[in-house]
């Protein structure tokens, strides 16, 4: 019973990952339905944890304490962001964020242990996905209005993030896809979830969206190199495109078609392109604040002090942590996102050492491994153009990563002892127990 509670707890907290304006507001205080439910994870884990302390505990990894520091970073920034203006309620809220996101990390790793546990999250993401790309198609949650068209966010709130959480969930539907063989009604669902991700996607006018989705596909046929995945890719591709020029709106052709502009300007560095301006404020911010940065939230505060300038955000998640945090949180940060790259890339490597002697498991943690790295590119790439660094996402799959690390470790020392004889000990020595005494 206690166990079936935990999954629950543990598919609630991960399938309500994406659905930001689902919640309640106590005070200035913002509680979503994901940090009431990580937070009902986190109590039962510790419940569970005192009632059997011998229990398994975290994985140990360098990136652990990265994580920690960059919780730690949180404290000068604050100081300054107090410094600067920012109300103490206001600060206490902002910080609710960070912290949840550091909580979820060691939650995740601590609680996912089995392929089953790795399967049930891959599905509660992807479903809960699912229903933020449908309330965004139907017009519930989010709309951002601009002069020309309107954006759709649903649940998921900001269009971009909307977006590229779709692709995010597109990609990790394929090892889903690939394993439901004979099931017909599971890849008729998880086909029916595509479409509709698809067609938010669309509804986002995200171009963000748009360009990491052609990412996610190029890196998975790059780094598969399998054929079949290529006889899939070409008709799909077809239908999309198909789909696209008959059912996308005129506005989403609009947006995308400024993609070429976009691109000069980025060439260009001019900073009439907002997204420059915004990066040029955030590097003006860290040459103010090298060390602790202005401070969470404190950024557009830090703008208006300096020149009465609208500009509200770093558009990068990088210039994010860089202008908000300073060195102090940019350093530990840096270090997740290569530590988490690479563990990823782990169980291919153990796969490739054990050769002909790896496990039907290690075998398929290497299939999520490929598929969650592609969605941890899609991050990496939106982050470049988009401020993502306290959103759910890409700390999820840092724990992932992390935890397929673990994994892929652990299998492979079941397969290396079990390589090795068996040996029992004599006064003397330690003799292989395959060594024969017969006289002569």
């Amino acid at each position: 019973m206690a166990n079936l509670i935990l999954k629950a707890l543990l598919f609630m907290s991960v399938a309500t990952l994406t659905e930001s304006q689902l919640g309640v507001s106590l005070g200035p205080i913002q509680i979503s339905m994901n940090k009431a439910a990580t937070a009902g994870l986190l109590a039962w884990v510790g419940v569970l944890a005192l009632l059997s302390p011998s229990g398994a505990g975290i994985p140990k990894h360098t990136k652990n304490y990265w994580i920690l520091f960059f919780g730690a970073a949180l404290i000068p920034a604050s100081v300054t962001s107090l410094m600067l203006g920012r109300p103490l309620p206001s600060l206490i809220n902002g910080l609710i964020q960070p912290i949840s996101l550091i909580l979820f990390y060691f939650v995740l790793i601590y609680t996912i242990r089995k392929e089953s546990d790795l399967r049930l999250v891959t599905w509660a993401l992807v479903l809960g996905l699912g229903v933020a790309a449908f309330t965004s198609l139907v017009g519930i949650g989010r709309v951002n209005e601009t002069s020309y068209y309107g954006r759709a966010g649903g649940l998921g709130g900001n269009p971009n993030l909307l977006a590229v959480n779709c692709v995010m969930g597109i990609g990790m539907m394929l090892p889903l896809l690939l394993e439901s063989r004979g099931k017909n009604l599971t890849r008729l669902v998880l086909l029916g979830l595509a479409v509709v991700m698809l067609l938010a996607i669309v509804q986002t006018v995200s171009r963000a969206g748009f360009l990491v989705l052609m990412v996610l596909g190029g890196f998975i046929l790059v780094r598969s190199r399998r054929l079949d995945l290529i006889a899939w890719a070409i008709p799909v591709a077809l239908i999309a495109v198909i789909g696209f020029l008959f059912f996308a709106p005129e506005t989403y052709f609009q947006r995308m078609s400024t993609i070429g502009s976009e691109a000069a300007d980025l060439a260009s560095l001019s900073t009439e392109n907002p997204r420059i301006h915004g990066w040029y404020w955030a590097l003006r911010a860290f040459q103010a604040y090298p060390f602790t940065g202005v401070g969470l939230g404190t950024f557009h505060t830090f703008v208006m002090l300096e020149s009465h300038d609208t500009t509200t955000s770093p558009h990068s998640t990088y210039f994010q942590v860089l202008a908000h945090m300073g060195l102090v949180g940019m350093i530990p940060y840096m270090a997740m996102l290569v530590l988490s790259w690479f563990d990823m890339s782990v169980p291919r490597r153990i796969r490739r050492r054990l050769g002909d002697r790896a496990t039907p498991t290690l075998i398929r943690l290497e299939n999520w491994a490929l598929y969650y790295q592609a969605c941890f590119l899609v991050w990496l790439v939106a982050g470049l153009v988009s401020p993502f660094a306290l959103d759910k996402g890409p700390w999820f799959l840092m724990a992932i990563a992390t935890i397929l690390r673990q994994m892929a470790r652990n299998e492979a020392r079941v397969v290396e002892e079990e390589d090795e004889p068996a040996t029992f000990t004599t006064e003397r020595s330690e003799v292989p127990a395959t060594t024969s005494f017969a006289p002569g």
